[in-house]
């Protein structure tokens, strides 16, 4: 008796959320959301696009990234479709909405090389922001990312972390929390709140401006950065479902005739991940061969750089991306 209930709450839900996700529009994320509908409108003008969390949104300036390409011989437009704590499989989503119609050519796609994601982040649990990707290809995702963790402690910490994907994606089916925006739009007219006047004309988000880092934190970093000059981060392949998120961002470059770029950030961590096969890395994970992006003075915090080290990084990727992209001789 239990199981039949089960089954015919499943199969009421579902029913349910199919008849709301045909006549409610879908959660619309703060941020992205705006990015998205911009490009809608927009896309077309720009043919180089950066994905990623708060290391691509607040550290590449697309303005800047453009002006290098051009002194280096090479034209791009480029516009940031990043958004602070974006990763897999959520960039994934964003991917797919922003060039589901693109006709356009696309030259470019620069994507942080990170991880599939198991948990969801304490500030956007239950928001928007953390329920408007979970539809049914990222939850498969998911899923099998699960079981794809290499080590059975880590299978079973995934396992415990899903169920917050389940609820999450049934607020998204049910699109939860629509209502109140829909009733605002029909009674007065206004539609829902966005921060569309933070999106610009390229995406771009500057850091925050923030003292420097000083006394225990400054002391922690230091040691942090002196411990990966001795001994790198060792390079990690990760789980399978990973690379299967990267091998789709391919296929997708591929179908849009661009060229897949994946950049690890610089920040020191235990290991980098890295792509199997042959897609273009950058990797900046190296403090002794980027001393510029550790430098105390051009971070904001351990793991993010100020607006003058996101200056010398812009220019570092614009500069290797532009020897990548000229003809050999």
């Amino acid at each position: 008796m239990k199981a039949l209930n089960v089954v015919t709450f499943i199969a009421g839900f579902t029913l349910i959320a199919a008849v709301l996700s045909s006549a409610v529009p879908s959660v619309r994320p703060p941020q992205i959301g705006a990015k998205l509908d911009f490009l809608a409108a927009h896309g077309a003008e720009y043919d180089t696009f950066f994905i990623g969390s708060s290391r691509v949104h607040r550290q590449i300036i697309p303005a800047l990234f453009d002006a290098e390409m051009a002194a280096l011989g090479v034209k791009t437009n480029s516009f940031s479709l990043s958004g602070d704590g974006m990763r897999p499989p959520e960039d994934e989503f964003v991917m797919e909405r922003a060039f589901a119609s693109r006709t356009a050519p696309v030259r470019l796609l620069l994507v942080e090389c990170n991880t599939v994601e198991p948990g969801i982040l304490d500030d956007d649990a239950g928001t928007a922001r953390a329920v408007y990707w979970h539809d049914a290809t990222r939850m498969a995702r998911l899923w099998r990312n699960c079981w794809a963790a290499p080590k059975a402690s880590r299978v079973w910490k995934r396992l415990r972390q899903f169920p917050e994907h389940i609820q999450h994606w049934a607020w998204n089916a049910g699109r939860l929390g629509q209502g109140n925006e829909q009733l605002t739009a029909m009674l007065f007219g206004q539609p829902p709140r966005d921060d569309a006047r933070e999106v610009g004309a390229d995406g771009y988000r500057p850091p925050k401006a923030v003292p420097p880092m000083s006394g225990s934190a400054l002391r922690a970093y230091e040691k942090d950065v002196a411990a990966a000059l001795k001994s790198p981060p060792p390079r990690d392949e990760e789980d399978s479902e990973s690379q299967a998120s990267l091998a789709w961002k391919q296929a997708l470059a591929t179908k849009l005739g661009a060229r897949l770029v994946l950049v690890s950030s610089p920040f020191p961590r235990p290991a980098v991940f890295v792509p199997k096969g042959d897609i273009a890395f950058l990797d900046f994970s190296s403090p002794a061969r980027y001393p510029e992006l550790y430098a105390p003075e051009n971070r904001r915090d351990p793991g993010h750089l100020n607006v003058r080290g996101s200056e010398i990084y812009t220019r570092l990727i614009a500069r290797q991306i532009a020897a990548a992209l000229q003809p050999q001789p």
